[in-house]
């Protein structure tokens, strides 16, 4: 699942922090990396064009010191509309997922997932891994936490078929050696004045413990709450010191591009490590 991921950079500081922590997505299996960078159209259109040879000398060394981790890298370089033309070169390469990475709008306010980041989200068909990239201190470069073994993977489920596109992810991710799993149910704020929650949802939720600690997952919690459901999910997250969370988004639309639905965006704009989003298949 995770053996050949293409990585979409943009050449700037905060893609420089993505590119020190690729060497972790061996926690993952990972043995293949496309990076890809695509230049946004511009007016005329050479000015894009001539700086292509510049940002494949630099994606060339960087691939250059990814093959000295070990990994096999190629590289693709264009111009056009980045979010299509990333997820075009994703499908001509064969890999079976998509990283993007996001930033931080302000340290204080509302954070955001930038508008290529966003759109490659909607439109995907393969599996999208956001990376949430900080800017460090007042005026330090961006920051970006990198995988280890350590790391808690948040499973939010709802028992949809959005929630059910995860778990292979998730098997994966165990397969790969991250051990650790909480699954979490979020009953919405109307659902407080209703009961306990009741002996299927339970039977529901442990089931699906029992499937990871089956497949390998050595640590598997099950958590259910009450409350708004992306701010239950973004406060579980907050407990560990470095999360992933995987979730699946909704269906499709009638201009056939994928809907993430509120709680999709919001997490993907206040996450404070990694999300890892399965869309529905094309």
């Amino acid at each position: 699942m995770f053996e050949h991921i293409a990585v979409a950079l943009d050449l700037s500081p905060a893609a420089d922090s993505m590119l020190r922590c690729l060497p972790s997505l061996r926690e993952l299996g990972t043995r293949r990396l496309t990076l890809v960078h695509v230049a946004e159209v511009e007016y005329p259109v050479f000015g894009g064009v001539a700086h292509l040879d510049r940002h494949r000398e630099r994606l060339a060394s960087a691939a250059a010191s990814l093959e000295e981790e070990g990994f096999t890298v190629n590289v693709v370089a264009g111009v056009g509309s980045p979010a299509a033309e990333i997820l075009k070169a994703a499908g001509a390469v064969g890999a079976s997922m998509v990283m993007v990475g996001s930033r931080s709008h302000s340290r204080v306010r509302e954070a955001f997932v930038g508008s290529v980041a966003s759109e490659v989200t909607r439109r995907a068909t393969l599996p999208v891994l956001v990376q949430r990239i900080e800017p460090q201190g007042e005026d330090g470069p961006p920051v970006a936490s990198c995988f280890d073994r350590t790391t808690e993977v948040l499973v939010p489920t709802d028992f949809s078929q959005g929630a059910e596109r995860a778990l292979p992810l998730v098997e994966s991710l165990v397969r790969a050696g991250l051990r650790s799993v909480t699954l979490l149910h979020v009953r919405g704020e109307e659902a407080a004045e209703g009961g306990s929650f009741g002996p299927a949802g339970r039977d529901g939720l442990e089931g699906l413990a029992e499937r990871l600690r089956e497949g390998g997952a050595g640590a598997v919690q099950v958590v259910v709450t009450t409350g708004k459901v992306a701010d239950e999910i973004l406060r579980q997250a907050g407990l560990h010191s470095q999360t992933l969370i995987v979730m699946g988004t909704h269906g499709r639309g009638r201009a056939a591009r994928a809907v993430l639905g509120s709680v999709s965006r919001e997490v993907l704009r206040e996450a404070p490590g990694w999300v890892l989003l399965a869309p529905p298949r094309a």
